[in-house]
């Protein structure tokens, strides 16, 4: 895989078939195999699952990790009992170099570069590996990899798409983008492999990534109250005497960092038809903010002012405005004046995870083939937690507008306006930072609700039997995985002032926080059948039937209970929901290969899956949901059921056969 020229691992794997790329500015993240949901896979480094540093989600994303210093990659899309059951997609399986997997000592090293044209910077990546041994018995190999990418990207995003009695379509919110991005990745590997006797072999790896992101946002937004007044089959036409047009121009100035780090110690001993397996681990991945300012945002509402928009969708990917009546007014940047500072004075996610497993497997030689008995145990202890905290100010002199901030546009798809300066929003907050007023109540809601703790503890056995002959192999057995969850959050009220709550009138708007906590346990039985049929050399039929199953989201189970309630003392909310049941699904596959004599395959395969317990998000009216009262809500939820049939084909061909160079 390393040699390829790909940013990352994710890239990487868009090499195999069945699988494609979900990319964010213009590089691969999340990857999607048979076009499922990134969810519904599973990923592991040498053996140790990736937690995720993202707060919200399980998957990971891939960009964090550089290709250049793995070894190989491999996309089981079916499972056997050894494996966890965690996955209806794949479970992907990343390597690092083992200084045994070297006939002999190897140094090398790459140097390479890319220009971005809209932001005028070349982009360097760099990386040495090596591998050697320092005895016959002892090897040690590793790799450095360092990736720095500047970049502009230039986007139209809309939503709340509807169609006029007239049949105008529009969308009620048009969002035209500037980004301004610095990437740098630094990757790092060693791997240290030791053979301590003819019989036993151990192992240390240890992988560390660390990808930080400076990213500037420049946003100009039109909301539309009301739907379009006129237009035709390319375009819809806006007025602010039909309804209120609010414009928003904001800037987003903020730094992250995401970390992944993992350590294996293990090793296998083989003594006669005996093998025992063994390995523990760490692994932790973390996503860190601190004093982002995410964003800073000026907004104008005009309602009889004269102003009128027109949206062109001949090109429906890129709608581009216009401006029919008041320009003048829309594009004077001191009437936009602020409407809030969100400061993301923390934002820390934490995913740890320790594991422990061992296998043991016995040969029995027959006369036409070998049967292996093996059996397996594994404990995963796994705690994520979010910890969230934001504060939103507003200008308390109320001189403060566009104009004193006003930057350079480098937007390239259109003309969107007066724009936000990259870093003067930023700065003239921190110098003048006495002019602005904190908003208790919006800030208190906001960190209040998003703060979680789920530890996930998972405790497995399996059973397997597999039969080995010249033409036939197959591995059948049974997997039973217990999981047990204790989620801790908060619910969240935020009562109006005049709001009725718990029998008491409130005279001022007031938040509410009650931590709450649930336990949760549940068994997962999942058996498992895989044939492989070679009827002749180069000619391979294979079949596999197994139950799976993919546990929510840890920030969907959290009981996070977010909950507003007006004068009206109208209360909605939104929840996580500590009851949600985990993915289950059957999965069928059938595929047909050949291969060719110059290593070049050609593939077929069908597939079948028939998933219960999917998760949708849910909006409800007047009900109750863990003791709380609502008149509208939203809610991660159970679906009855689902079902996915597709087929794939593939061939991979080297050109040898081509003249030089």
């Amino acid at each position: 895989i390393g040699p390829f020229p790909d940013q990352n691992v994710a890239e990487s794997l868009r090499r195999l078939p069945g699988i494609n790329i979900l990319n964010d500015q213009g590089e691969g993240r999340f990857v999607s195999v048979r076009g499922l949901d990134p969810n519904l896979n599973s990923s592991s480094l040498n053996g140790v699952r990736i937690p995720s540093p993202e707060s919200a989600v399980r998957p990971v994303a891939l960009d964090v990790i550089s290709s250049d210093l793995i070894e190989s990659v491999e996309v089981k899309k079916s499972l056997t009992p050894n494996m966890d059951g965690d996955t209806i997609g794949a479970s992907i399986e990343i390597k690092t170099v083992s200084a045994f997997d070297r006939k002999k000592d190897l140094l090398s090293g790459r140097i390479e570069g890319s220009y971005n044209e809209y932001s005028g910077e070349i982009t360097p990546k760099g990386s040495i590996d090596f591998s050697t041994r320092l005895t016959d018995d002892i090897g040690i190999a590793g790799g450095f990899s360092y990736y720095n990418r500047k970049f502009e990207t230039d986007n139209i995003e809309a939503e709340g798409w509807d169609i006029t009695d007239d049949g105008v379509v529009y969308a009620d919110e048009v969002q035209y983008r500037d980004y301004d991005v610095e990437r740098e990745r630094i990757s790092a590997s060693l791997s240290l492999d030791f053979r301590a006797s003819d019989s036993t072999e151990l192992y240390a790896r240890g992988v560390y990534s660390q990808f930080d992101d400076q990213e500037f946002r420049g946003r100009t937004t039109f909301k539309l109250d009301e739907e379009a007044s006129g237009g035709d089959a390319n375009s819809a036409l806006f007025d602010d005497t039909d309804g209120e047009i609010e414009i928003e121009r904001d800037m987003k100035d903020r730094f992250e960092t995401q970390k992944v780090r993992s350590i294996v110690v293990g090793g296998k001993t083989e003594t006669g038809p005996w093998k025992i397996e063994y390995s523990g681990s760490w692994s932790k991945s973390s996503e860190y903010e601190n004093g982002s300012v995410d964003p800073t945002t000026f907004s104008r509402d005009f309602d009889g002012d004269g102003v009128s928009i027109l949206f062109d969708y001949s090109d429906d990917r890129t709608p581009f405005f216009s401006y029919a009546s008041g320009s003048a007014l829309a594009n004077d940047p001191g009437l936009y004046a602020l409407e809030d500072v969100e400061l993301t004075s923390l934002s820390d996610s934490q995913d740890e995870e320790f594991s422990t497993r061992i296998d043991v497997s016995r040969i029995f030689a027959m006369g036409n083939g070998d049967f292996t008995v093996q059996t397996g145990f594994k404990g995963r202890w796994r705690e994520k937690s979010f910890n969230n905290d934001v504060e939103f100010y507003e200008d308390s002199t109320g001189n403060y507008t566009l104009a004193d901030v006003l930057g350079q546009q480098t937007y390239r798809l259109t003309d969107m306006g007066p724009v936000v300066s990259r870093i003067g929003a930023t700065d003239y907050f921190r110098d003048n930072f006495g002019d602005f007023e904190l908003q208790d109540n919006d800030s208190q809601f906001d960190s209040a609700v998003s703060d979680y703790l789920n530890q996930e503890d998972i405790y497995a056995g399996y059973l397997l039997g597999r039969w080995d002959s010249n033409k036939l192999r197959v591995i059948g057995g049974i997997r039973f995985e217990r999981t047990e969850n204790v989620i801790s959050a908060n619910t969240v009220t935020l009562v109006e002032e005049d709001a009725t709550f718990n029998n008491m009138v409130f005279t001022d708007d007031t938040v509410i926080v009650t931590p709450n906590s649930f336990n949760r346990s549940y068994d997962d039985w999942l058996p498992s059948l895989n044939i492989r049929f070679e009827p002749k050399r180069n000619l391979v039929f294979r079949a596999a039937a197994y139950r799976s199953v993919v546990r929510p989201n840890l920030s969907d189970l959290a009981p996070r209970f977010a909950v507003e309630q007006n004068d009206e003392n109208t209360r909605e909310g939104e929840f996580g929901n500590p009851d949600l049941q985990p993915y289950e699904a059957w999965n069928f596959d059938g595929a047909a290969e050949y291969y060719f004599s110059s290593n070049g395959a050609l593939t077929a395969n069908v597939f079948y899956k028939d998933i219960k317990n999917f998760i949708v998000d849910s909006f409800e009216e007047n009900g109750t949901r863990f003791g709380i009262a609502f008149d509208e809500a939203t809610i991660p939820i159970n679906g009855p059921s689902a079902e996915v049939l597709g087929i794939e084909f593939g061939e991979a061909q080297p050109f040898t056969s081509l003249p030089s160079p």
